[in-house]
């Protein structure tokens, strides 16, 4: 999660709400990571947090990035 958090903020270039929103998601989700004591990959509770962020980049981060910057940032090819 905060490789995605790190690579999103690297390739953003602009912070207005849809950026904003997927920085939120994030800090959300390492929040419930931390509550849950997930650690590594975070086994089930850490793919449900990862597509969750997926999702929200795909939706917020899709007006400001090209294909190929939100790719690299969700882990798609």
């Amino acid at each position: 999660m905060s490789d995605s958090a790190c690579k999103f903020i690297d390739l953003s270039g602009t912070f207005s709400r849809p950026e904003l929103a997927v920085l939120n998601t994030h800090v959300e989700a390492l929040r419930v990571a931390e509550q849950q004591s997930v650690s590594g990959d975070g086994g089930e509770t850490g793919v449900q947090l990862m597509e969750s962020l997926r999702m929200v980049i795909r939706k917020q981060g899709a007006d400001a990035l090209d294909r190929r910057r939100l790719a690299k940032i969700i882990g798609e090819r």
